[in-house]
């Protein structure tokens, strides 16, 4: 176990060099990291499955890409379920809700307001 996390922790640092090796991905790097529930895995998963967040026009055309806008089916009078597209990333989707989740549950700015009793 040793061994690997030592080869993890190695990873980890090649991957931070490689980043801060341009300027424009270690700068939106730092941005990612800004956001609330956003660590290292998910700002680096972004990172290379936006091509340094130039691949998508639009937040809409990231969002349907990540799988967490819904798209319903209607037909004349008939109206189904909203479903997320089956090509959509989901290892992006999980790791937008597990940074959701984080975010929620911890100490951070995104924590929604609850009244004490």
């Amino acid at each position: 176990m040793n061994e690997l996390d030592e080869a993890i922790e190695k990873i980890e640092a090649d991957m931070l060099e490689l980043i801060k090796s341009d300027k424009s991905i270690y700068d939106n790097y730092k941005i990612a990291q800004s956001v609330p529930g956003v660590g290292k895995i998910v700002a680096v998963a972004f990172l290379c499955a936006t091509h340094n967040f130039t691949k998508f026009e639009t937040s809409k055309a990231l969002g349907s890409y990540c799988g967490v806008v819904p798209f319903g089916k209607e037909s004349g009078r008939y109206k189904g379920k909203d479903k997320v597209s089956p090509i959509a990333n989901k290892s992006l989707k999980t790791l937008l809700h597990l940074g959701a989740v984080a975010s929620i549950s911890g100490k951070m700015p995104l924590r929604p307001i609850t009244k004490e009793k």
